[in-house]
């Protein structure tokens, strides 16, 4: 409508949606756009528009900018990117809060405003994603640039609520940000995605940061399907951030990916046997493997039983199929051994929906695994999928181990901190918690299930 109404006009696209080829087959199909942006284009899209506003003055056309009107051997690669975030003005949101006004003068608006602390993923090596494409290497933020931001952002619009909008924040420089404003007076809100994080410190410093909920991505409880999705953690470790966030009362969201190509049996049921550890937090998500433009399946589909590459169902509802033909999409689809993964995932999904039920059905507002400390016992209690809660007393030196695994540890490090009782026994003592569901296990590394309310309290033992 636009192209009709004002032929002249330039019809610029760009971002995460239009990178190499995808941006390219947008150009080819759709005759009313004219330039392509593939990825980060700030520096692009200015130097595109001084060219257009004076092609003599500026006669460098940006190289990564795909036009109709030149060769497409202009587009060699993604726009390079800005080498320093740090460098970036502040977002101008004024426009829209004045739009706002306008459209609905006597409602407040107090929306969660988008807030960005870095830009790529500094592990990007997950088999699954394509998350990444539009991006250049990994940057940040320093801590004192993102508080400069939050803090202006907030006074400039009167908002307490950010979101980031970062694949994964910059663990070093996010330490010192929540550090930072937990001292501070204001009471902010934060979204944001995280790496794993299994040390409790940190989550309740986050969380007196502001911080109340984060996306994690959990992706799998089987070892041998981390490894293959290279997700770059281990189950005890996916395990030990959903009991840390919970302890730190922060929500996280996440998600456990089912239908993998080329998962076995053996990972369905290791998947299936690790939910019931996991029941006393809160729910995870099941999401169904689909196939990414760029991400490494794509690229090497031979090696995940993938023996064509389809188009989704989704794309077939937003285009005919005369577009379909010569679009590359972003989302696409995959012949291989999708049924026999349905059909392999679907106890998983069941018992994924009665976690669901378990956590919407209850009344309690204490965590369903919680433990209490007196003077040299350990009290804890246990909400059961079905069946009333049961208690259990660990008195002495088996209570003060139990407290001490509310970190990973490992037996030899368990055994140091309490060198009067034999390794063998402790080992035995562990496993027994861990048949009732209480601690969690894996290659002689132990993780304590339960939470304490409280903010690390001391333990006294006699």
């Amino acid at each position: 409508h636009l192209k009709k109404r004002y032929p002249d006009i330039p019809i610029v696209m760009g971002g995460s949606s239009c990178i190499g080829s995808v941006g390219s087959s947008l150009l080819h199909t759709f005759s009313q756009i004219d330039f392509i942006v593939s990825g980060e284009g700030e520096e692009a899209l200015q130097q595109l528009c001084y060219f257009l506003h004076d092609s003599e003055k500026h006669s460098t056309f940006p190289p990564q900018v795909l036009s109709r009107s030149r060769k497409s051997g202009q587009f060699k690669s993604n726009c390079p990117g800005i080498a320093d975030l740090n460098s970036l003005p502040l977002p101008d949101y004024s426009p829209y809060f004045n739009e706002m006004g306008v459209a609905f003068p006597n409602n407040p608006f107090i929306p969660v405003l988008p807030i960005e602390f870095s830009r790529g993923c500094w592990w990007n090596k997950c088999t699954f994603c394509n998350l990444n494409l539009q991006w250049q290497g990994y940057r940040w933020k320093t801590a004192e640039s993102m508080l400069n931001e939050v803090q202006q952002q907030s006074s400039r619009h009167q908002c307490l609520n950010f979101c980031f909008t970062d694949n994964a924040l910059p663990p070093r420089e996010t330490d010192t940000f929540f550090n930072s404003l937990s001292s501070k007076p204001q009471q902010y809100d934060f979204f944001a995605e995280l790496r794993i994080i299994t040390d409790p410190e940190i989550p309740k410093s986050y969380r007196n940061g502001g911080l109340s909920t984060i996306q994690v991505g959990i992706e799998a409880l089987s070892a041998s399907l981390l490894k293959k999705i290279q997700k770059g953690t281990t189950v005890i470790e996916n395990i030990a951030a959903m009991r840390q966030s919970a302890e730190a009362g922060i929500q996280l969201e996440g998600n456990i990916i089912i239908e993998f190509p080329g998962s076995t049996e053996e990972e369905v049921q290791e998947t299936l046997n690790n939910l019931d550890f996991i029941l006393p937090y809160p729910p995870l998500s099941s999401a169904s493997f689909f196939l990414g433009h760029g991400s490494p399946v794509a690229k090497d589909p031979n090696s995940y039983g993938i023996k064509a590459i389809t188009q989704h169902p989704n794309n077939k509802n937003l285009f005919p199929k005369d577009i379909l033909r010569t679009l590359d999409m972003l989302i696409k689809d995959y012949r291989g051994d999708r049924l026999l993964q349905r059909k392999q995932w679907k106890k998983v999904v069941t018992k994924i929906n009665e976690w669901n039920s378990f956590h919407t059905n209850r009344s309690h507002s204490i965590s369903p695994l919680s433990y209490r400390i007196g003077d040299t016992f350990v009290i804890i209690r246990q909400e059961q999928l079905n069946g009333p809660p049961l208690l259990h007393r660990l008195q002495g030196s088996s209570g003060e181990i139990y407290h001490y695994c509310r970190k990973i540890r490992t037996l030899q490090k368990i055994h140091k901190k309490f060198p009067r009782i034999r390794e063998s026994s402790i080992r035995i003592f562990l496993l027994n918690l861990q048949k009732k569901k209480l601690v969690f296990s894996e290659n002689d590394s132990f993780l304590a299930l339960a939470i304490n309310q409280r903010l690390d309290p001391p333990f006294h033992s006699s």
